[in-house]
């Protein structure tokens, strides 16, 4: 039996300036969940944020997402991915890459809202491509 989710917006984000940034957020993870239990995983929240920073900036906004410490890890980490296949970039650093995924999965963890009962890291071993669904979805003949 699927879990039902929760969307922890208030009213008022249904009207701000960011609104189509969020609901794409949080229909990602529809994506990534497929019909699976929903799960508190940072690194599924971090592809989340990656997923709707591309999108963000493929519509020319700000791509702003939880504060603005927050937002620079998820730029830097984008400068890794190529934005039409969501794999990594040829030539990138695999090392650096992964560090800067731990460093943004480690300020999750810090972050009150993604930390507490149910949370877990979700890190992948380094050597694996922790952003699959990410490549899929970008993948796909829409």
């Amino acid at each position: 039996m699927v879990r039902e989710g929760k969307i922890g917006y208030t009213q008022a984000a249904l009207i701000n300036e960011y609104k189509d940034e969020l609901l794409f957020h949080e229909f990602f993870h529809v994506f990534q969940y497929a019909g699976k239990e929903p799960a508190l995983n940072r690194s599924d929240e971090l592809e989340a944020y990656l997923a709707q920073y591309f999108y963000a900036s493929s519509r020319e906004y700000s791509a702003w997402v939880i504060d603005k410490k927050f937002t620079e890890r998820i730029m830097e980490l984008a400068s890794y991915i190529d934005a039409s296949t969501g794999y990594l970039r040829k030539g990138v650093d695999y090392e650096e890459f992964y560090n800067v995924y731990t460093s943004a999965l480690d300020y999750l963890d810090g972050h009150p809202n993604y930390s507490g009962d149910g949370w877990t890291s979700g890190r992948v071993e380094a050597g694996l491509y922790p952003f699959q669904k990410l490549a899929k979805l970008l993948n796909q003949n829409l």
